[in-house]
C-alpha cells in the first residue's frame, strides 16, 4: 500500500475555503459548511465536516475522533513543549507502539507554538502524522493514522487542524497582547482568554508603554 507524502497534503488555506495538494482524492473542501466542536473546559474549538461515512465521537471530554482523526487533551505538568514531546516520542519507539520517527519540526498553529511528528508503525510501516500544541499545563495532540480511511481522513487532516483555535467561554478567540507595567515600564505579553492583569498595567501605544 502506497501512503501520500506528507508534504504533498498539506492544504493551502485562503478566505475560510481549503484545497488539498496532491494526496487522497485532490478535493477541494468550503469550511464555510462545516460543523464547530467546542470544549469550554479546556477552552479550545475545532471545525469538521458533516459526513455519513465519518462522525464527531466525543469519548472524553479529553478525547474526540472524526474517523482516523483524533485530537486529546494530554497533561504536560511543568514540563516544556519540547521536552514533552521528547519523553513522549522515547516511550513511543518502544513496544508495543514501536514507532520509527521519519522527522520533527516545529509548527505554528493559528499563531500557537507546536510540534510536528511523522512517524511510521506497524509491519507495513504505514505513516502517520501528529501536530503536539502548547497549552497551558496541557498539550493538545491532533493526529491522523493510516489504515483504513473511511472519509479521506489524510486529505481533511490538515484542514481540521487549520480550524483549531484556543476560544473563551464566548467563543472568542484567544489572542496574545503585550502591557506594561505603569510605574517600572516592564513590558509582559498576556492571553486575552486569561484573567486580565492588574490595574496598574495598560496596553501599549504604537508598541510604546503610555505616558505615564
Amino acid at each position: 500500500v502506497l501512503y501520500p507524502k506528507i508534504e504533498d497534503m498539506w492544504a493551502a488555506c485562503e478566505n475560510s475555503r481549503c484545497i488539498a495538494k496532491g494526496g487522497l482524492g485532490n478535493k477541494d473542501y468550503d469550511l464555510l459548511g462545516w460543523q464547530t466542536y467546542r470544549n469550554e473546559e479546556y477552552g479550545f474549538e475545532v471545525k469538521y465536516p458533516a459526513n455519513t461515512a465519518c462522525v464527531l465521537q466525543a469519548n472524553t471530554n479529553e478525547s474526540i475522533s472524526f474517523g482516523r482523526i483524533t485530537v486529546d487533551v494530554l497533561e504536560k505538568g511543568s514540563l516544556s513543549l519540547e521536552e514533552y514531546v521528547t519523553n513522549f516520542l522515547e516511550e513511543r519507539s518502544k513496544e508495543p507502539y514501536g514507532w520509527i520517527i521519519e522527522s520533527r519540526s516545529n509548527r505554528e498553529i493559528n499563531g500557537q507554538k507546536g510540534v510536528g511528528i511523522v512517524y511510521r508503525f506497524g509491519g507495513l510501516g504505514r505513516i502517520s502524522e501528529v501536530i503536539f500544541i502548547d497549552g497551558e499545563n496541557k498539550v493538545f495532540a491532533l493526529s491522523w493514522s493510516a489504515g483504513g480511511f473511511l472519509c479521506d481522513e489524510a486529505n481533511l487532516f490538515p484542514q481540521i487542524l487549520s480550524t483549531f483555535r484556543f476560544v473563551d467561554k464566548e467563543g472568542r478567540p484567544c489572542e496574545m497582547y503585550k502591557a506594561c507595567e505603569l510605574g517600572t515600564g516592564e513590558i509582559r505579553e498576556f492571553n486575552s482568554c486569561d484573567p486580565p492583569p492588574p490595574p496598574t498595567w495598560a496596553g501599549l501605544i504604537n508598541d510604546k508603554c503610555p505616558v505615564q
